[in-house]
């Protein structure tokens, strides 16, 4: 239903934009909501929950592999087409909000579907072709939208910066919860955080803090005292889309990692999670892979091997 579902956004979308002078103008995002919900209203008949929340979820599911554009005012545009090589495969990915079977004319060939991303062998597809439509080929690093500076690196180059950065403060120290894996390396992430009365010793310049406001954390850097009992003498600023990222990166310094599971069953696989992914490596993941539960995927097996090599830039091994 979810593959139905999105091929209708993609299909009323590209219908809705254009106008009468043959051009793209961008349309109001509730009203392609809309449109789809009245084409498959039946198959909504039954359910429960809003009518329109499936629509809803794929909506910003296909924002966030980008074949949907959105613009600011609530506003949403079919984006172009681009052309992916993938890292471990022989395989091209299509970005971008054409329909399926308009897509599949263009290239001559029929192209396939895996989770919302379709794709076609890369013996089928060639510069020219490209060319040819107007589509760009785009890096897998470019789609990721994440640096693709080694993670070590990564890490000591934020590290570098915060400690650049660096203020007096003055807070209850009580308070403060820090990212310290070394002292719970078999906890999941969510777990090796711990109030910064629980360290027992420490050799480290700086470290990850989170302090509560109200209904959500406040993170930052923070430079503890060398003796016990531990308190926050001075603090840097991080950013905070960079948060879950940063939690691999701790992981690995302490030589902690945290572990996924890929199953094979018969021509997909399952993938399971035992932490949240960053926001750049989630969106490869709900590219290539049909979510089961919340932290449960498939995928065909085809693209194993370049799952693999996307969680393990985080430092996460198999199990």
């Amino acid at each position: 239903m979810n593959t139905i579902i999105a091929e209708y956004l993609r299909y009323i979308l590209n219908d809705l934009c254009l106008t009468k002078e043959n051009t793209i103008a961008p349309v109001y995002q509730q009203r392609l909501i809309n449109r789809v919900y009245d084409h498959l209203k039946p198959f909504f008949s039954e359910q429960k929950h809003p009518k329109n929340r499936s629509i809803k979820m794929i909506n910003l599911q296909l924002q966030k592999i980008r074949d949907i554009s959105r613009l600011s005012g609530g506003y949403v545009l079919p984006s172009p087409i681009r052309a992916i090589k993938m890292p471990r495969s022989d395989y091209i990915l299509f970005i971008g909000g054409i329909e399926t079977k308009t897509l599949s004319e263009i290239i001559g060939e029929t192209v396939q579907i895996a989770g919302f991303v379709r794709y076609i062998h890369n013996k089928k597809i060639n510069d020219t072709l490209l060319k040819q439509n107007n589509m760009l080929w785009q890096s897998h690093e470019s789609f990721l939208g994440d640096d693709p500076t080694d993670l070590n690196q990564w890490m000591q180059l934020k590290i570098k910066q915060a400690r650049s950065r660096l203020e007096k403060i003055s807070i209850d120290s009580s308070q403060v919860e820090i990212y310290y894996p070394k002292q719970n390396m078999h906890l999941l992430q969510n777990k090796r955080w711990i109030n910064l009365r629980q360290l027992r010793t420490h050799h480290d310049e700086l470290m990850l803090c989170r302090l509560r406001d109200k209904k959500r954390f406040i993170f930052f850097w923070g430079e503890l005292s060398k003796q016990s009992p531990f308190r926050v003498i001075r603090e840097s600023a991080m950013n905070y889309k960079e948060r879950k990222k940063l939690l691999y990166g701790m992981d690995s310094y302490y030589k902690s990692p945290t572990q996924i599971k890929i199953r094979q069953q018969a021509d997909r696989c399952e993938i399971s999670l035992t932490n949240h992914l960053p926001p750049s490596y989630h969106r490869m993941l709900v590219a290539l892979a049909q979510q089961s539960t919340k932290k449960e995927f498939y995928c065909p097996t085809i693209f194993k091997n370049d799952i693999v090599y996307f969680v393990e830039q985080l430092g996460i091994t198999l199990s």
